[in-house]
């Protein structure tokens, strides 16, 4: 079987019409000069060449509330079968580093496993990156390779769809009369495209090149003052964890429920004063300077020293929805400039 198709517009809304028989579809649609994921509509065209939505996978896989265990009766991970539409690499990459976290032979989250199962991920390429978008700075680019099902490259009004898993092809087959296979001259065409747009964000973030890699720069400037003067920006809103597509904290709470109780588990933030805080009221990350650079830290050294991958993915929607402006590549700017005077 071939691993690359053509499938024009109509008969893309006519398998995403076919998905809907037995999946959830949200694709992104615009708002506000913003992208957000919406249920899909048949008689609107959706988004899929431009940058990554607001929302984070991780706002359908990993909710952002949901309980885990009850008393006296047990507590069943809740499951929908979803299928997310344009979802970019950075947000693929995301789904790694979960899955480095919740789904390890020494670990298994079952309500995080059952979902991730439960959905079905086709990507599409991003032509078009945000102004805060920094995917190539942390070994990524802005087009799928790896992680999907299928994935869609848009060329003159109509896709080439690659597959990229076991159900991606099942998908194929079942809907074989839509799709033709890609010629040599399409895929080259999309080499073309995505050569530009990898060109164009390269331009774009070419202030952020150092010699030094972000581990290095990140894990030697533990001491630097930056930390103090970048951290004198933030409201401590926690925004910055709770958008972020990797951030995995969780805080976990017991309710009562009718004659019993359950646990809740929601998502925390590292910002939070009281996240670090312990027995006695004592608190090892007491400044907001010392849970930026945790932040940092975790992202940066922790996480490649422990799974090999950065938990930044370059979404740049941290950047994007803080509400003091700290974006991670000035700040490590900043450090590298540090490091070198």
């Amino acid at each position: 079987m071939p691993s690359f198709y053509t499938i024009g517009s109509e008969n893309l809304r006519e398998f995403l019409e076919g998905l809907r028989e037995k999946h959830e579809i949200f694709t992104p649609g615009e708002s506000q000069e913003k992208l957000h994921y919406e249920p899909f509509k048949p008689d609107e065209k959706p988004v899929l060449s431009t940058f990554r939505a607001v929302e984070p996978l991780k706002s359908f896989i990993y909710r952002l509330k949901e309980p885990v265990a009850g008393f006296p009766s047990s507590t069943e991970p809740l499951v929908r079968d979803i299928a997310l539409v344009g979802v970019k690499n950075c947000d693929l990459r995301s789904l790694k580093v979960l899955d480095a976290i919740f789904n390890t032979e020494e670990l298994r989250d079952p309500f995080y496993c059952a979902q991730r199962d439960s959905t079905l991920t086709i990507s599409s390429d991003c032509y078009v990156p945000a102004e805060r978008c920094f995917c190539n700075l942390v070994d990524l680019k802005p087009y799928p390779e790896e992680g999907f099902d299928l994935n869609l490259s848009e060329i003159d009004g109509e896709f080439i769809l690659e597959v990229g898993s076991e159900r991606g092809e099942s998908l194929v087959n079942s809907f074989k009369d839509l799709f033709e296979e890609a010629s040599q001259e399409k895929l080259s065409q999309r080499e073309e495209r995505r050569k530009a747009s990898l060109e164009k964000l390269i331009e774009q973030n070419s202030p952020y090149q150092f010699e030094r890699p972000y581990y290095q720069v990140v894990k030697e400037s533990s001491e630097s003052d930056v930390w103090e003067e970048q951290a004198e920006r933030c409201v401590e809103c926690g925004c910055c964890n709770l958008i972020c597509p990797t951030c995995y904290y969780f805080l976990l709470s017991d309710v009562k429920v009718g004659d019993g109780f359950q646990r809740i588990r929601t998502w925390d933030s590292c910002m939070y004063a009281g996240f670090s805080r312990v027995a006695a009221g004592t608190n090892p990350r007491a400044r907001l300077g010392e849970r930026l650079r945790h932040r940092f830290m975790h992202k940066f050294v922790y996480l490649m020293e422990t799974i090999r991958i950065y938990g930044y993915t370059g979404c740049g929607r941290c950047g994007e929805g803080c509400l003091g402006g700290i974006d991670v590549r000035e700040v490590l700017k900043e450090l590298n400039l540090s490091l070198e005077g």
